[in-house]
């Protein structure tokens, strides 16, 4: 399942099925940290040639640890992570 932020749902703001998307994405973001985050610089590649969208490198710490609060609308938004148990990576 594809996710993206969907404010006021019903998980609290996180994520929201986009499998039945009607309008196209704005672009896409990424979001991992260290090996995670080198494998999303090849994905970033791939999607933009793909998608013909832009598609960016978001910086984690600036939500789990300054609680930044970026409106990532119209936005593809794919975290990705090699510890699910990681608190950060739950945020």
């Amino acid at each position: 399942m594809l996710v993206f932020p969907e404010p006021g749902g019903k998980d609290g703001g996180r994520a929201g099925d986009v499998t039945g998307a009607t309008e196209p994405f704005a672009g896409t973001v990424l979001i991992a940290r260290g090996s995670p985050d080198h494998a999303a610089t090849t994905g970033r590649y791939l999607l933009e040639l793909a998608t013909r969208r832009p598609v960016a490198s978001a910086s984690p710490s600036l939500y789990t640890m300054y609680g930044a609060q970026t409106d990532f609308t119209g936005f593809l938004v794919v975290a990705a992570s090699q510890s699910v148990t990681s608190d950060s990576a739950r945020r």
